[in-house]
């Protein structure tokens, strides 16, 4: 039993999480950094980094650590002479546990899959690592599990990207699990075994992850065949009843006479980001039609320059794919170009 002195006792707080059942009614104790004053009002403010888990006998549970997304996990308890292999075992496990998130195998393995895929684009991420685990001089390279809302771009301009991250090798084969710290370190996940759903939801979820969603693919932007269906509708019967054309091209890559319909930017407004006192310059991507208005695809301007956007397939369970998709629900008024814009819009860049 650990003795706590009447002004630690004061320091207590009980510990509200989903770590713990609340039944177990745990208490925690602050971790400052050598030389913090106890009284200090840091220390009665501030949701300390590290905290020590007692019982009510006053017994230590564990340690544990505040991650960037303000979750908190369990610190691993090591025995310097215990293999890392050992350290890391668990029997039957199929996954990782970052605080109070279980992460299945089939998450990670996914991740690796698309970060292999774009680690030949010079984009921002796969980034480099940098931090307290690893050595720089090994070349690891890390990609946010949780991707949904990353923007594959050159820039880490108000990148949102959660906490956790798989870590690979100059091959790309998958060496670790992390989360980052409050603190902007780093601690490894925890392997671990989570019993799987009742059947009839693991064959739902079986069955969704084999239909997929038809279209094209442009950096991180996903455009579904709906939503580009519905855009070229919309534009044929406007030239048709306004007598208004989109902008005409036929240079590379295609070829042959087209017309070009530039999408409408769904994120931030240029009033916005100037707020922001940083403007990130976005390549302009467009529908590209036939003269009879047949879709031929889609294409991404870099310059002066069109490139094609790649034909693709995606779930359409699509919690964690690495896209952000433009779908026919988002089909609304003022989310298409009207002709009569596209029109001007062509004569201007044309």
């Amino acid at each position: 039993m650990t003795a706590l002195s009447y002004e630690a006792t004061e320091k207590l707080r009980p510990y509200s999480g989903p770590l713990y059942g609340s039944t177990l009614s745990y208490m925690v104790w602050p971790i400052l950094p050598q030389g913090s004053p106890h009284r200090s009002r840091a220390f009665l403010r501030q949701e300390e980094t590290y905290q020590l888990v007692l019982n009510g006998n006053g017994n230590v549970i564990d340690m544990i650590v505040r991650l960037e997304n303000n979750q908190y996990a369990k610190c691993w308890r090591v025995d310097k002479q215990q293999s890392e292999t050992s350290i890391n075992s668990v029997m039957d496990s199929n996954g990782y546990e970052c605080g109070p998130e279980f992460i299945p195998d089939s998450t990670i393995t996914e991740s690796a899959r698309i970060a292999r895929k774009y680690s030949v684009k010079d984009y921002i991420y796969p980034s480099q690592y940098r931090g307290n685990l690893y050595s720089e001089d090994v070349g690891y390279k890390i990609w946010p599990i949780y991707y949904k809302t990353l923007v594959l771009s050159h820039n880490s301009f108000n990148q949102k990207v959660g906490s956790i991250y798989i870590v690979l090798d100059s091959t790309g084969q998958l060496k670790d699990v992390i989360a980052k710290t409050f603190e902007k370190n780093h601690i490894r996940c925890r392997r671990a075994r989570k019993v799987s759903p009742a059947t009839d939801a693991n064959e739902l979820s079986q069955t969704l992850a084999k239909l997929t969603r038809d279209g094209y693919i442009c950096q991180d932007e996903f455009f579904h065949y709906d939503y580009l269906t519905s855009i070229r509708e919309k534009v044929q019967k406007e030239a048709e009843t306004k007598l208004s054309l989109p902008r005409y091209y036929t240079g590379a890559p295609f070829h042959t006479p087209c017309y070009l319909v530039p999408f409408k930017e769904k994120r931030k407004s240029f009033k916005e980001k100037r707020k922001s006192h940083r403007v990130e310059p976005m390549d302009k991507k467009y529908l590209v039609l036939a003269i009879d208005f047949r879709i031929m695809g889609v294409a991404m301007q870099v310059g002066k320059d069109f490139k094609r956007c790649e034909r693709d397939k995606i779930p359409i369970d699509n919690q964690h794919r690495n896209i952000f998709l433009y779908s026919s629900e988002d089909i609304l008024p003022n989310n298409i170009a009207s002709a009569a814009e596209i029109a001007q819009y062509g004569r201007i860049n044309s």
